[in-house]
């Protein structure tokens, strides 16, 4: 019977028919900045000079027969009395047009984007649809419903004008902080790598005439190790901690019911002051509970047995076989990179222990590497606590390819305790009593898997043992902790109502509305063990508010989008933080430690001029702030807060990369290789120059919107006048193509 069901299936497999492809389609995702296609569908006030951009793509699992034809595509712009063919076949654009063409795969869908210029402007207020035709390589055509959208275009802006009657009687508002106060650079180490001191040097001289200017720096990520995979694969990872007892398996063999672990000196010893050749039996003790990790994951076990004759651990057998191990890789071992100090691997099998943990030992380097050249310019390093180090996390994730860092909370809260305070004693004793004026944030977009593996009652947890460490270490050098901001969440801004659960944790005053879902108790306040380990600040709370309530100096909501919703992200966050609780978060600073219109440059050619000498960014920003600062004039408690802006430190010859310069490559020598790099100030640059040199003194100018543009800005009372600045903001024009008005 079983032979014939095995024939019977054997048979029906075989002669099953072949999947039908789908058919090609246009991708719509217009409430981006960076929209697709663009002008949005359906959207009005586009710009008569704007480009065009779509992309047709088929899923991935069409195959290479279903694949799309792309010298099939063929693009038609029509409008009442009009058409005209844009694009023919064979990737042809027609006269009257020019353009260029990208392929890609993402999210399980392969196709072609297009960017079309038009020769001639388009006609203002007229309505326009462009259709598209398209094929897969075996022959299905597009999906009728999925082929065109329509746009229309704004009126003329030819001798368009507003104007402002200012009464500069009327009061303004005390902004406290600076939106813009400075930057996030996405890696780590990476100062010299990319070229960055001319840079700082540029940032140095505006502040004559503008002191508050970029001085807060947020780098990321802090806790990072190895060789990161991703974001460019950059060898600027701090590298802080490994434990003493960490090893490198070389070897893996299963033998009956237990694991055998041949295991050697991690390669990044020395750098941490481990001898070389420690006998494992000084580590692993049989019933010891241990990780064994490699570049993908990990697993507990238990210690049966040591032997340092042949140096290996005998565990109790591990769920995946021997042989789906991957200890070693080809690419692990990558070339030093110079700019930065010493070398590391990517993420190599190794051996750690989990219960009881080990004993953390500590590489500076890197860390100092970079804080120096922050400090030595007069910038406030903002540090942030994300997620754990590998040999501290309770799993091990071997390539988080954004952070570096292992995305989940520590195994064991007294080891990181002193991990922490160890941390911040060292910051403090290197640069002084400035530490306490930086900000110390907690987390780092834990509403995402990518970065928190943990539930949200663990991150509550790891929030109050991160910030409690962070203040005793201060209280413990002998420095006032009351003024030092902690915070954070860092949250991804993408789902409204995940920031709520700290602000109700930390309030001592109100319980969160649905019982046993969020602890509203400080779990430091509930633990016995830190009964004379707990700050001042959070003990004074365990006191007086029956263990409930943490500090909680700012909240931070990462920002990534129109000038509109940006702003409508951080005042959702306020309202909620008062409405809550108007006297704990009466001074609450809503912060949002990353920001840009979009998180960096698409496939549409276009997106990158927001970020090169276009108008697109400083508008952005000038509408962000002057919709914050409506909302301060009107209630005071809202006018505090800071964000730092994302930089990407690598926008060489105006890439079109988020940055404040343009890094030109100067050749002096003529032999064809950069002898040095010359920073040209973007046009953000100079805008943000204008805002951090206005006083706090504020009063928004009010706004004025004409054919989808905003108009609007602030003046400031200053001793001998006042200044006024002033902005066009036009959300569609990312392509920064609007010549008229």
């Amino acid at each position: 019977m079983g032979k014939r069901i095995l024939l019977a299936f054997v048979l029906v497999v075989g002669f099953a028919p072949a999947r039908a492809s789908d058919p090609p389609a246009l991708t719509f995702n217009c409430p981006a900045v960076n929209s697709v296609p663009r002008p949005c569908k359906d959207a009005v006030d586009a710009p008569a000079a704007s480009t065009i951009w779509f992309e047709v793509t088929v899923p991935t699992l069409n195959g290479s027969t279903g694949a799309l034809d792309a010298n099939s595509v063929t693009a038609t712009l029509s409008w009442a009395g009009g058409s005209e063919p844009m694009i023919g076949a064979n990737k042809t654009w027609q006269p009257g047009y020019s353009g260029s063409s990208v392929s890609f795969t993402e999210s399980g869908r392969a196709g072609v984007g297009f960017y079309t210029a038009r020769a001639l402007p388009l006609l203002p207020s007229t309505a326009y649809t462009v259709t598209v035709y398209a094929r897969t390589l075996d022959g299905v055509p597009i999906n009728p419903a999925a082929r065109a959208w329509s746009f229309t275009t704004r009126r003329s802006l030819s001798g368009a004008a507003v104007s402002w009657n200012l009464d500069l009687g009327l009061p303004t508002v005390r902004w406290e902080g600076r939106w813009f106060a400075g930057e996030v650079k996405v890696q780590f180490d990476s100062s010299r790598t990319y070229d960055q001191e001319p840079v700082y040097g540029m940032v140095d001289a505006a502040r004559v005439k503008a002191p508050e200017f970029f001085l807060q720096q947020r780098d990321f990520p802090y806790l990072g190790d190895y060789w990161q995979a991703g974001l460019g694969a950059f060898d600027g990872n701090p590298n802080v901690v490994r434990e003493l007892e960490t090893r490198r398996i070389t070897a893996m063999v299963d033998q009956g019911q237990s694991s055998i672990l041949t295991v050697a000196d991690s390669i990044e010893a020395p750098l941490f002051g481990i001898a070389p050749g420690r006998a494992p039996s000084l580590d692993y003790h049989k019933n010891d509970r241990v990780l064994v990790c490699d570049r993908y994951g990990s697993e507990q076990t238990t210690v049966l047995s040591v032997s340092d004759a042949d140096r290996t651990v005998k565990v109790a057998r591990l769920t995946k076989p021997a042989s789906a191990w991957v200890l070693d890789y080809p690419d692990a071992h990558r070339a030093d990179n110079p700019t930065t100090p010493d070398n590391f691997t990517l993420p190599l099998g190794a051996l750690r222990k989990y219960q009881p943990s080990g004993t953390p030992v500590y590489y500076w380097t890197r860390v100092d590497d970079e804080l120096d050249q922050h400090v030595a310019h007069g910038r406030k390093p903002l540090i942030t606590f994300h997620g754990s180090p590998y040999d501290l996390c309770r799993i091990a994730i071997g390539e988080n390819e954004y952070g570096g860092a292992c995305p989940d909370r520590p195994k064991n809260y007294a080891e990181w305790d002193g991990f922490v305070r160890t941390y911040v004693k060292h910051l403090i004793v290197r640069y002084g009593v400035q530490v306490a004026g930086w900000y110390f944030s907690i987390g780092n977009e834990s509403d995402v898997d990518l970065f928190w593996k943990g539930t949200d009652n663990e991150f509550l947890e790891y929030y109050d043992y991160t910030l409690n460490a962070v203040l005793r270490a201060f209280e413990e050098e002998g420095l006032d902790a009351s003024p030092v901001k902690v915070g954070g969440l860092e949250a991804t801004g993408l789902f409204p109502g995940y920031e709520d659960q700290i602000l109700y944790h930390c309030s001592p005053n109100v319980d969160y509305p649905y019982p046993g879902l969020i602890e509203d108790r400080n779990f430091v306040c509930t633990n016995p063990a830190f009964d004379a380990k707990r700050a001042s600040r959070v003990d004074s709370i365990c006191r007086t508010h029956a263990n409930e309530g943490c500090p909680l100096d700012f909240l931070s909501v990462h920002t990534y989008n129109h000038a509109a919703a940006a702003a409508e992200t951080i005042r959702r966050a306020r309202n909620v933080s008062l409405a809550l609780d108007p006297v704990w978060y009466d001074h609450l600073f809503v912060n949002s430690h990353e920001t840009t219109p979009d998180w960096m440059p698409r496939r549409d050619p276009a997106s990158a001029e927001m970020y090169r000498w276009g108008g697109f960014l400083p508008a952005w920003g000038g509408d962000y702030f002057r919709r914050l600062l409506d909302d301060g004039l009107a209630d005071p408690r809202k006018a505090r807060g800071e964000s730092v802006i994302t930089v990407w430190p690598f926008n060489y010859n105006f890439q079109g990369y988020t940055s404040i310069a343009g890094q030109m490559r100067i050749d002096d020598n003529g032999d064809g290789l950069q002898d040095r790099v010359e920073p040209v100030r973007t046009p953000f640059f100079l805008f943000n120059q204008l805002m951090s040199g206005m006083s706090h003194d504020l009063r928004p100018v009010p706004a004025a919107a004409d054919a989808g543009v905003v108009m609007a800005g602030w003046r400031s009372v200053e001793p001998a006048a006042d200044r006024i600045l002033l902005y066009a903001h036009d959300p569609l024009d990312t392509g920064c193509a609007e010549t008229g008005g």
